[in-house]
């Protein structure tokens, strides 16, 4: 796990570093604060536990980030429908969970990805399967703004 850590870590480092003219981690170490922008009802990524405070995997792996830095890490729940408005103002200084990487994203800088998600599907008869058909009714939660959420209305049947 520690091994795992640290490559996350490196590797989020190294792609920071890696644009000559991207000043943000001196921004970030001259200051001392490392803004984290965040959505507080993710779990296990980053949420409230019961006595308020916020936890998760993404706070685990944004402390160690900001103990190896040498600065302090401030936890900023956001409207996660401003969350790049925030961070291009820099009320945030990064947005750590649950950012779909688009097409229009690819092109700023964003660090590799420390977490991958795939939407798989069984059945306990499987099936040949030439053409998408509908599983409705099925009823799924997912974030409003989440990519997958653009893939499954398309497949909604319109009424």
């Amino acid at each position: 796990m520690k091994k795992i850590l640290s490559l996350l870590i490196i590797l989020t480092l190294a792609a920071s570093v890696s644009f000559a003219a991207d000043t943000s981690l001196s921004y970030i170490k001259d200051k001392g604060v490392f803004v984290l922008g965040l959505d507080d009802s993710f779990p296990p990524m980053g949420f409230r536990d019961k006595n308020g405070e916020i936890t998760g995997f993404d706070i685990d792996l944004a402390k160690e980030v900001c103990k190896r830095m040498g600065v302090e890490l401030k936890l900023q729940p956001i409207d996660w429908n401003a969350k790049i408005l925030d961070l291009n103002s820099k009320q945030i200084d990064v947005i750590w969970n649950g950012l779909t990487i688009t097409e229009e994203r690819k092109e700023k800088s964003l660090s590799p990805n420390h977490i991958s998600l795939t939407v798989r599907s069984s059945s306990s008869k499987p099936a040949a399967v030439s053409t998408p058909r509908p599983i409705w009714p099925v009823r799924l939660l997912v974030s409003s703004s989440a990519a997958v959420l653009t893939t499954l209305s398309s497949l909604t049947p319109k009424p």
